[in-house]
């Protein structure tokens, strides 16, 4: 029987891995899907994101990316900005300013809950985690203790723990298959 694979993506976390890994650096997520699979079966790409509000002007161009994901097979789970009141002190005169930033909450969460729950369904054999994040780490143990198989895809970059690289079945480099997986 054909190992079925499913592959959770890291949106955000992956953006900023490209950025560290080389600035302006591109990935083409079609090309990164068939280089992960690698002749197994897929059994889904699901994509992780958090999205601007849509009066921003940020959001045509995200939806659109986003749309893009979900006409080539991804399943996107989209988690709107959280907008948080920030107090800012100005460390030369010291006053105070309120002012707001867009935060991203729920992704992790939404992550990690499917890949849980979609390996108590056994829908999956191995789940392919893109991303640096260890907030996965107590999710990935779980699933390996359901017997499932986890690998992580992500660069070798500042920021990524060895721990994190160890809880793995397998690691993926991304730096090793940059040029195959680069948007031109």
């Amino acid at each position: 029987m054909q190992e079925r694979v499913m592959i959770f993506i890291d949106g955000a976390n992956l953006f900023h891995g490209c950025n560290n890994y080389q600035k302006g650096y591109k990935i083409d997520l079609l090309n990164l899907r068939d280089e992960l699979t690698a002749g197994r079966k897929l059994v889904n790409v699901n994509y992780y994101a958090a999205i601007p509000r849509e009066h921003s002007s940020q959001f045509p161009a995200q939806k659109r990316f986003l749309d893009m994901l979900g006409y080539n097979g991804f399943k996107v789970t989209a988690v709107p900005l959280k907008t948080h009141r920030v107090t800012v002190k100005c460390d030369y005169c010291g006053m105070e300013n309120q002012t707001t930033e867009q935060v991203e909450k729920g992704v992790d969460i939404a992550l990690a809950t499917d890949l849980i729950s979609f390996a108590m369904d056994d829908q999956y054999d191995t789940a392919i985690i893109v991303s640096g994040d260890y907030d996965y780490f107590r999710a990935i143990e779980e699933v390996q203790r359901r017997g499932k198989k986890v690998e992580i895809a992500y660069f070798l970059i500042q920021g990524i723990t060895e721990e994190f690289i160890q809880v793995a079945d397998k690691f993926i480099s991304l730096n090793g298959i940059a040029d195959k997986i680069s948007k031109e």
